[in-house]
């Protein structure tokens, strides 16, 4: 009967452990966004967006998202995600490039820089027939993590 008890008990502390595990997983998850920023270059009119995710088990990311009103040809989108900690740049993805014809793209950083505050924005490009033509997003807020 002892046995029983201990085993129960044991199966006990372990549910309330995983329960307590996930819901502070859950109340650790948030997320902001930027205000759009709309452009025009070359006939094509784009939007770039910033979005910052903070998770728990250290890790925060930035996301930047370019998109066209119409399908651009390869090479004419280009992004570049940067996560800060306070005011200090954390990572940055460097700037990619559609390989495709496409609508629009994202990219997103990993990884985090210890506990802070962090913010994220970006930078796009947008081919102009000669060149690119580069475009910061606005910063989101900044999320306690």
């Amino acid at each position: 009967m002892v046995i029983n008890k201990q085993i129960r008990f044991m199966v006990m502390i372990f549910i309330v452990g995983v329960i307590m595990g996930t819901l502070s997983s859950i109340v650790m998850a948030s997320s902001a966004t930027s205000i759009k920023k709309s452009y025009s270059v070359n006939g094509y009119h784009y939007f770039n967006q910033a979005t910052i995710h903070a998770e728990a088990d250290n890790y925060v990311t930035a996301v930047l998202y370019a998109e066209s009103a119409y399908e651009v040809p390869a090479g004419y989108i280009g992004v570049n995600a940067r996560l800060y900690k306070n005011t200090s740049l954390c990572t940055s993805t460097g700037m990619s490039y559609n390989g495709n014809p496409i609508y629009g793209m994202g990219i997103s950083t990993g990884g985090a820089c210890g506990s802070g505050s962090y913010k994220a924005n970006g930078v796009s490009a947008a081919w102009n027939g000669t060149s690119y033509n580069t475009y910061d997003s606005y910063d989101t807020p900044f999320l306690p993590y």
